[in-house]
């Protein structure tokens, strides 16, 4: 066969000759040459046009996949063509709902799967030619040893103070702190940089950078429904706590003054003559926080190890007793220091106020709210109450499993 006798479709490289032949006076091929430029402009579009991809159809998780992760959602991806169909059913019968993207290459499931559960899937696909394709597979789910359950403070709908961090206690230990974290989601209506901290494999705290700002919301999204915490044990579900941070209220108890000044929004309400901790007893110094109040509340050195019937023993009714300190600090009504208070310390810890005082700061506090302590010459020790803000914000950082931006420190 000649040279002008070939399809012009396998003479995609020679168009470049012939034209550079012209140019020289040159005659690569009479006939093609002698075409019509109707004629040659189809040619150009048969040798150029774009080869036609083959379809594709990818399944996630792979077939035959064992131990696959609860909290993986199932998706099918189509190249070279289109998705017409997905059905994805467990072997106890329940179909897996999903989404198909608009332009018909992407099924997504709507859902998380089951433990221990085998999921058939069932894929019908076209591609440019409306060729059809079918892509059958199947994958089982991971059975867990153990499941692990989150609590979490606050709780929904409460109203907490600035300083108050997210609380999450695990019922099972958490031994992958990591792949728990990266499910961890904290979301505020106003803009924080904030970061967890582990305390233990049953304990990780949030707090942000600074003191949340006053009127903010915020959501706590715990999606570790399914997800593999460790030593096969998987989170039992997933879980959505909102709260909000309320007014600011930040109070400061000085020893050197005798005083605790309580500042709400930024404005001074109250300065109050105290009694703090006696030099046996003293009272902790650092940054503590309200963690609850009782109206009435029977104090019991017993419950510290102290006899009743020792020189320093009690056992008697307080009201309007205000917690700060886990150990068992409480601010709190003190009618028999009255003479005491702004001058000397008499208290086996607690800050002592006056009934009036007592019951006023007892009404105005909520979880969160700031109470600072400062010159007793005994600090706080780290998990006595919600110690968070008595680290720094570098060493807070140290205690999450993930790295933050180095921005953001």
């Amino acid at each position: 066969m000649g040279e002008c006798d070939r399809p012009a479709v396998l003479r995609r490289g020679r168009f470049l000759v012939a034209g550079l032949a012209m140019a020289a006076g040159v005659t690569a091929c009479q006939p093609v040459m002698g075409r019509s430029d109707e004629q040659a402009g189809r040619d150009r579009k048969v040798a150029w046009s774009a080869p036609a991809f083959p379809l594709e159809v990818r399944v996630t998780p792979a077939d035959a996949a064992l131990a696959v992760e609860p909290a993986q959602r199932v998706a099918v991806t189509a190249s070279g063509g289109r998705l017409t169909d997905v059905r994805v059913v467990a072997d106890t019968g329940t179909p897996v709902p999903g989404a198909l993207s608009a332009d018909g290459t992407l099924w997504t499931a709507k859902v998380g799967l089951a433990f221990g559960t085998t999921y058939a899937v069932v894929v019908d696909a076209v591609d440019g030619k409306a060729a059809s394709k079918r892509v059958v597979s199947s994958f089982t789910t991971a059975k867990p040893r153990r499941l692990a359950f989150p609590s979490v403070a606050p709780l929904s709908g409460e109203t907490v103070g600035v300083g108050m961090p997210v609380l999450v206690y695990w019922d099972r230990p958490v031994t992958d702190r990591a792949a728990a974290e990266r499910r961890l989601v904290v979301t505020a209506s106003k803009p924080v940089v904030g970061s967890w901290h582990w305390l233990s494999d049953t304990e990780v705290h949030y707090r942000p950078k600074v003191y949340w700002p006053a009127y903010t919301r915020v959501t706590v999204d715990l999606n570790v429904g399914g997800v593999n915490l460790g030593n096969d044990v998987y989170g039992k579900a997933n879980r959505r706590i909102s709260f909000t941070v309320g007014s600011s209220v930040i109070s400061t108890v000085s020893d050197a003054s005798k005083s605790m000044t309580v500042v709400k929004d930024g404005r001074t309400l109250r300065v109050m003559p105290v009694s703090l901790g006696k030099g046996s007893t003293p009272t902790a110094s650092g940054t503590h926080l309200v963690m609850e109040k009782f109206r009435q509340k029977m104090f019991d050195s017993a419950s510290f190890g102290l006899s009743r019937e020792s020189a320093d023993g009690y056992y008697l009714k307080v009201y309007w007793a205000t917690r700060f300190t886990g150990g068992g600090q409480f601010v709190h009504a003190a009618p028999w220091s009255v003479s005491a208070q702004g001058r000397r310390n008499v208290s086996h810890g607690c800050v002592n106020v006056s009934t009036a005082n007592g019951q006023w700061y007892h009404q105005l506090s909520k979880r969160g709210d700031v109470v600072t302590v400062t010159g007793t010459g005994r600090h706080v020790n780290r998990g006595d109450g919600w110690t968070d803000w008595n680290l720094s914000w570098a060493d807070y950082v140290k205690g999450s499993a993930l790295e933050l931006k180095s921005a953001d420190r």
